[in-house]
Parts: C-alpha cells; structure tokens; sequence
C-alpha cells in the first residue's frame, strides 16, 4: 500500500488511496475527525451485498462460540463468588501528570491547590501574551504545574498548554508532542464542550499540520470561540491564522481588528505582520514588524520575517542586514545560516558557500524538522555541485529525522526519478502531496507516469504540468524537453511555442528563495533535446532551434543561445522570434545599443507585446526614459498578461509618477503574486531603502 502523511499530526502510514480530495488521516486522528472527513461507506452493490452476506454468517458463528464462552465464564462466576471492584482507569490528564512527574517536568510529590494552579495559569497567559521567546519555556512549565496541582479543575491550564506548545511549534511541531496535546485537549472539551479558550487551543493544534480539511475546522471552531469570548487574545489569533490560508487579506483585517480590541497580546502584532505577508502586502508586513521590533528590538521572529520580506522583494543587501540581526539575536539558531544558505545557491549561484552555511546550520543542533529542512537544502546542493552519492545520503538522513519532511520528500522524489525508481517516487510524491505547490505536484506526477504509466500517460501529464504554468517560459521550456524525452516531438513543438509566444525575460524574474528547487538540469536537458529535433527535422528547425536557444538564454550562456537563436533565423527569416531572442541576448550582455536594432527589426516582421517589452528594456537601458515608457504601454496593450512592461512602467514612472507607478506595480503582482521585482519596486515607493 502507499505511504501518505496524515493531515492532522504528520504521522507516515500506510493506507489505501482515499476518496479523491479527501486529506488523509492516520488511524489514531481518523478517531477523532469529524464525519464530514471520513471515508464514506461502500455502495449497497451486489459485491457489497456478498461482503455483508459472508460477514452475517461469520457473525453468527462467532456469535454461537461467544456465547458458548459467557456460559463457561458465567458458570466460573458462580463458583467462586464475586471478586474485587477493577481498579478504576486513569483520565488522559492523569497519565500525562504522571509521564511528566517521572521526567522530572512536575514536582514529583503530588499535591493539590486550585488557587496555586489557576496563579499558575495566569503566569502562563501573561508570558503567552508577551510573545517574547525566551519566556515560552516558562509558559510550558506553568501550564504543566497549573494542571498537576489540579487536574479535575485543568481545562483552562489545558487550553494554555496546547497554545503555547502552538505558539512556539514553528515550522516543527513535534508529531508525538502533537498528539498529547490533541488528546488533552479533547478529553477536556469533553468537559467543557463550549470553553473559548479550549476551541482556540484546538484551532490551533488543527493548524500546525497545513490542509483545507483542517483549516475549514479550525476555522469553525475559531468563529465559536471568538462568539464565546469577544475579547479573548487566543481566540482572535486563532481565527486570524484560521483565515490565513484560504483570506490572507480577511486574516489580516481580522487580526488589525483584534489588535485594537486586544492591545496587551503581543502576538496579534507578530501575527498581523505573517498575514500581510502572506497577503503580498510587503509594505504593511514590515510596518507591523517595525511596530513589534519597536517594543521588543530583537524579536526573533519579527526579524525573521523582515528578513523574509526583504529578501524575497529583492532588497537582498537590506535582507542581509536583517539577518545579521536575528543572528544576534538568537546566536544559536539554526535559521539565520539557512536562509542565507538558500540565496547563496538559488539567488548567487553559489553552491560551496551554502554548503558550508548549511554546516553551519547543522552543528546548532536544530530540532527533527529543521535538520529535516537543512538536510533537504544540502541534498540540492550536493547535487548542483555534482555528487548524486553525497545528496542521497543527505535526503536519507533527512527522512530518518522526520518521514514527512516536506523538502526531504521533495528532493527524495527528484532523486528517485534520477535512479529510475517508480516505487521510491511514489512513496515520496504521496507523502509529500500538494505541499510543494500544485507546479511541483504535476511535475512528480507526469515523472511518476513516466516511469510507471504508458507513454501516452506520461505525455497527456506533462501537457497538464505545461496547463499550470502557462505564463512561466522555463517551466514550459523544460516540459517540452521532458516531452521530447517521451517520444512526443510534435508536443514538444508545440509546448514551445507556447514558451517562445512569452517574453523571455518573463521565466528570470526574481522569486523568493523556497524549500523546494531543482535547479537547472530540467532546462539544460530541453536544450539539448530541442535543438536534437531542430538539427534532424527541417520543417521543425525554426521552432526547435528558437526553443533551445531560449532555454540557453536562460541557463546564462549567451554564446550558445546567440549561435542557436541565428541558427533558428536562418532557417526562418521571416520569423520575428529569433531577433527577439538575439535582442536579449544582447541585453544580458550589457550591450543595449547592440540590441536596439534587433528589437526593432523584430517590431518590422511582426509587432507585438514581447518585441515592444524588449525594445523598452534596450530604451531604458540606454536612458531614453519616455521612448522607453511609450513601448511598454504599447506592450501592456498588446499583451494585458504580460507583467515585463508592467514592471517596466513602474520602475520608469517612480519618480515622475508615483501614483501611476504604483498602479502598474499592484497590477503586476495581480497578474503574478509571486514577483520579487514589483515587491521592492513597491517598497521603494513606499519608504525609502535602509
């Protein structure tokens, strides 16, 4: 059976595969789901009918030895008379009292006083609501004590132990810790079935392990706490981290609100600021981030988003500055060297430099997860530097640590398609599921096809890999290259020109470093195959060569992509691509006078969006700033989801214009949220660069 990971508590089981959209869930999570999440019951089918037929026959013969047992046992009874009353069995808070008295966690004589715990709880709250780091350990203890010195009377003790083993998770809940906090936490609710706090803490444990299916519920039991509570910190938080994923912009409203009706719970700002984020709004990210640094300057995580924002809306200097400051800050944390590691070889080409950030990262002794994650990242730059060995070893230390590591899964699966390992991919692919992004989820897909389906299964995949980026030329470029592979050259034209109808400054702009990167085999590979099919096919010269000499351009190597892209003109010398191409080239090598004329004798074959962006970026670069603005107007015109001229306009109008460029910014990042570019081109409008 395939390995999936549940969606509650990270757990890796084996199970049968679910109904399509269903999120998984291991067998002790199953046991508390709500219904609506559950398998539903076969069809009352003719095949059902036997099942149930067998099943009633087995029943009464299973029921016949039964009772032949209970009369023997009855019988024994009789004789001997009745014995002592069972002892009766401990609750869930009991046994977790219990665990923490023998680890030394409670003091270990035991002793009960309700004032001394509900003070004890209070003292828990109050280091929550600081939202300072070096006081989560304290909360933990608190809570922990509150629920030992009265553990019939612990629901709310309870409610703080599960928020703060949440608010401190991070990006690695401890699965089995998880666990103990969703069964306390149920035990209590069954209790106390409308305590506010308790569906707060619930929300939030719901949270730590990202799905639609948790998210809906948490949601739900956020709504129900915040209508119990008006006022309860805990209870907005968790209705603004329930909204996060699904209404970033609906969570962070929702937070900014709970600010002003809470102003004493610090994490509503750290948490307003993670919501602006992740609803693209760099700007009011970093204001909330300003304001928390503001009454604590080293703030751990509010330095770590800034450094996030910074760094993925190209302000890379300011990013560094930042990180040096958490660095400080928390000198023993792993992160600071990750996210470094990960601009060195994704952003800076520099793959021995985030090797040995990576080292770093690993002798701070970072929990399961973050090991998990570091490992991940050695595992893709022990690849980019060309040992297959040294990042296999990586991914399985990797996997040791945490079975369900998203990166770890991630480059397990590049790696088994590498060996040719339909099995190994699969078992990856499945555990890692849609958390990598639905790009990256139809790419194991057709790799999976590929090894294991027909060819005609591996072709319509990655015609559907092609579907989910129409507007991205590298992923569309490498997917030709993976359809030439299986022997689909006519779809492998076809994807390319897909690619080639793009401008192909569109597949380079900047995007935030991220956990999940291949790097720049797949384009190398297209290259190759597509310019094979240019040299054996004549009909299909001009597309094929057009094709490779774009993946070449965007590989860096200009020479190759120059002799290509002329190639391709001359077996089409009507066709206006290859001048595009050449104008980039040009472009990329610093020569903007050597690409005006290129530019221009593409507008002369055929005018359109992308010849109009390139000629832009030669006039710009040349200075002629109204030309330059005109072309791109007349690009945005030609081209309404084309974000080059966009970020073209914005960068020419930011000082004459502001207003206006910020227009053609936000448009921009309507069209593609993910772009580094219009994020600190909008931050630069916003405040000046520090």
């Amino acid at each position: 059976m395939p390995q999936v990971t549940c969606s509650r508590c990270f757990a890796v089981f084996e199970a049968e595969r679910g109904r399509p959209g269903l999120a998984p869930l291991c067998p002790a999570c199953a046991a508390r789901a709500p219904a609506a999440e559950l398998p539903a019951a076969p069809s009352a089918g003719t095949g059902w009918r036997r099942v149930r037929r067998r099943r009633r026959r087995g029943l009464a013969v299973a029921g016949a030895a039964l009772a032949g047992i209970a009369g023997v046992a009855a019988a024994a009874l009789v004789l001997r008379g009745p014995g002592p009353e069972p002892a009766p069995q401990p609750t869930a808070v009991e046994r977790r009292v219990a665990e923490w008295r023998l680890a030394g966690l409670v003091p270990t004589a035991p002793s009960h006083d309700p004032a001394a715990a509900a003070a004890r709880a209070a003292d828990g709250w109050a280091a929550l609501a600081a939202d300072e780091p070096r006081w989560a350990a304290g909360a933990l203890r608190a809570f922990r004590e509150a629920i030992a010195l009265a553990p019939a009377r612990s629901e709310g003790a309870i409610a703080g132990l599960a928020t703060a083993f949440a608010d401190g998770a991070g990006d690695e809940p401890d699965g089995a810790e998880l666990r103990v906090a969703h069964e306390l936490v149920r035990d209590a609710l069954a209790r106390a079935p409308g305590r506010a706090d308790l569906l707060a803490a619930s929300a939030r444990l719901l949270l730590l392990a990202p799905g639609e299916a948790n998210a809906r519920e948490a949601r739900a039991l956020a709504e129900r706490a915040v209508a119990a509570a008006a006022r309860d910190g805990s209870a907005r938080l968790a209705l603004g981290l329930a909204r996060l994923e699904g209404d970033p912009t609906g969570a962070a409203r929702a937070l900014e609100e709970a600010i002003a009706a809470v102003p004493d719970d610090r994490r509503l700002l750290t948490a307003a600021a993670r919501a602006r984020w992740a609803a693209g709004d760099a700007a009011a990210a970093l204001a909330h981030a300003d304001a928390r640094l503001a009454l604590d300057r080293d703030h751990a995580a509010a330095l770590a988003l800034r450094a996030e924002v910074e760094l993925a809306s190209e302000r890379i200097a300011a990013g560094r500055a930042t990180v040096a400051r958490w660095e400080s800050a928390a000198p023993g944390s792993p992160l600071p060297p990750l996210v470094l590691a990960r601009v060195a070889y994704q952003r800076e080409d520099d793959a021995p430099l985030a090797r040995r950030l990576l080292e770093i990262a690993l002798k701070r002794g970072p929990g399961a997860f973050t090991a998990a994650r570091v490992l991940a990242h050695r595992a893709a730059v022990e690849l980019a530097l060309g040992d297959p060995a040294a990042a296999e070893a990586a991914v399985q230390d990797a996997l040791r640590r945490v079975p369900a590591s998203a990166p770890a899964r991630f480059q397990a699966a590049l790696l088994a398609f590498r060996a040719g390992s339909a099995a190994a991919l699969r078992e990856s692919a499945g555990v890692l599921g849609d958390r990598a992004g639905p790009v990256a989820e139809k790419l194991l897909a057709a790799r999976s096809a590929e090894l294991s389906g027909t060819e005609e299964e591996a072709q319509q995949a990655y015609l559907a890999l092609a579907a989910a980026a129409p507007r991205d030329p590298a992923v569309l470029l490498a997917t030709a290259g993976a359809l030439a592979r299986v022997r689909a050259p006519g779809l492998a034209l076809d994807v390319a020109r897909s690619a080639l109808a793009r401008d192909p400054a569109e597949a380079r702009l900047r995007r935030a470093p991220t956990d999940f990167w291949e790097g720049p085999e797949p384009l190398a590979e297209a290259a190759r195959r597509l310019e094979a099919i240019g040299r054996s096919e004549p009909a299909a010269a001009p597309t094929a060569l057009a094709a490779a000499a774009a993946c070449e351009l965007l590989l860096g190597r200009t020479v190759a992509a120059e002799r290509l892209a002329r190639a391709a003109a001359a077996a089409a010398p009507q066709s206006a691509t290859p001048a595009v191409l050449l104008a980039q080239v040009a472009l990329d090598r610093g020569q903007p006078r050597a690409a005006l004329p290129m530019a221009a004798a593409a507008l002369e074959l055929r005018p359109g969006a992308v010849a109009h962006a390139v000629r832009g970026r030669a006039l710009e670069a040349l200075g002629r700033g109204l030309a330059a603005e005109a072309d791109a107007r007349r690009a945005i015109e030609a081209g309404r989801d084309l974000v080059t001229p966009r970020l073209a306009l914005g960068r020419l109008l930011a000082r004459r214009d502001p207003a206006a460029a910020r227009a053609a910014l936000e448009e921009a990042l309507r069209i593609d949220p993910g772009l580094a570019e219009a994020r600190g081109a909008l931050l630069a409008l916003s405040r000046p660069v520090r």
